[in-house]
């Protein structure tokens, strides 16, 4: 029997080796009122998901002990954690690791680097599904937020690098265009899902910034 829950104590488990990467989707997942729980390698991963009961899984495919897939695979065949939906962020993009995590389970499959924006959005869809009692109105106004703010900052960047562009960086002028990709697919997500939501109370529309021209 599943734990009770109260809006704002749904939980998520980051596994991967990278500390930092762990870190960087962990303070944007708790700032969207998720709480996250993070492992290092498939092992502490079985063992948090089993004790924890976390309601996503967030994993990478190459992770020490043993990998992503036999990941899902050990969680599938245990009763306690065969419902969890497990989202792949993985650098590898190729085919085969595809398939294998698709096969595998997967619910989502991301590639590195991901926008830790396009990864709320994909938990919070995932959410949805799984739980109704999933604060929608207050989880769309936190989202709306977030992707608001990085608008500004790519907004920011943007006139910056056109400001600067005496040395001329092309590679970080690559990057900035591939944040904006990523950005832009991040908003297309927020606004599908939009159309899916029935229309904020009017607390919540109060807590959302004006558009910027």
């Amino acid at each position: 029997m599943a734990p009770s829950r109260s809006a704002g104590s749904f939980s998520v488990l980051i596994v991967d080796a990278s500390v930092e990467t762990r870190a960087t989707y962990a303070v944007a997942l708790t700032e969207a009122g998720f709480v996250v729980l993070q492992a290092g390698d498939g092992l502490d991963a079985l063992h948090s998901a089993a004790t924890s009961r976390p309601d996503v899984i967030v994993t990478d495919v190459p992770i020490p002990r043993i990998d992503g897939v036999t990941l899902m695979s050990c969680l599938q065949a245990d009763l306690r954690t065969a419902g969890i939906p497990v989202i792949v962020v993985t650098g590898s993009g190729d085919a085969r690791t595809r398939a294998r995590a698709t096969s595998g389970g997967a619910a989502a499959f991301l590639l590195k680097p991901c926008l830790p924006d396009v990864l709320v959005s994909e938990v919070s869809r995932l959410m949805d599904v799984a739980h109704p009692s999933y604060p929608l109105a207050v989880a769309r106004a936190l989202e709306h937020t977030r992707l608001h703010e990085c608008t500004t900052r790519l907004r920011q960047r943007h006139t910056a690098l056109h400001r600067d562009r005496a040395p001329f960086d092309v590679l970080d002028h690559h990057e900035h265009l591939e944040a904006l990709r990523k950005h832009r697919a991040a908003l297309l997500t927020h606004k599908h899902r939009l159309r899916k939501t029935p229309p904020w109370p009017f607390d919540m529309r109060s807590r959302i910034p004006p558009r910027s021209a």
